[in-house]
């Protein structure tokens, strides 16, 4: 994991230095800030507890139950609630505070 974000922040090092060009149209890449938000951090800290206690990462899961592990199809059952559950949050919140600025994905 270690020797991905590495490789990942080299890449992206390479890419802002020469001023990379999108493949298509050729428009500059961008890389705007995402704002900080309060529930950053407990929610980084049970994703790494849920993440610890399932014993697998969050990728190699989805094909655990494939695998003949039935265990696994807690830690799914997890995920689900705990997107609903977000998603109850997200819709009882005003809208400066949704969230939705983080979903833009970008350079």
């Amino acid at each position: 994991m270690g020797t991905a974000a590495g490789v990942g922040a080299v890449g992206v090092a390479i890419l802002k230095k020469t001023r990379a060009r999108a493949l298509l149209g050729g428009e500059p890449l961008s890389s705007p800030g995402k704002p900080y938000g309060k529930s950053l951090i407990p929610g980084s800290i049970l994703f790494g507890m849920g993440w610890g206690l399932a014993g697998a990462c969050p990728g190699a899961g989805l094909a655990m139950p494939g695998e003949g592990k039935p265990g696994m199809l807690f830690t799914l059952g997890g995920r689900f609630l705990g997107a609903y559950l977000y998603g109850v949050q997200v819709s009882c919140k005003p809208e400066a505070d949704s969230g939705a600025a983080m979903t833009e994905t970008s350079l």
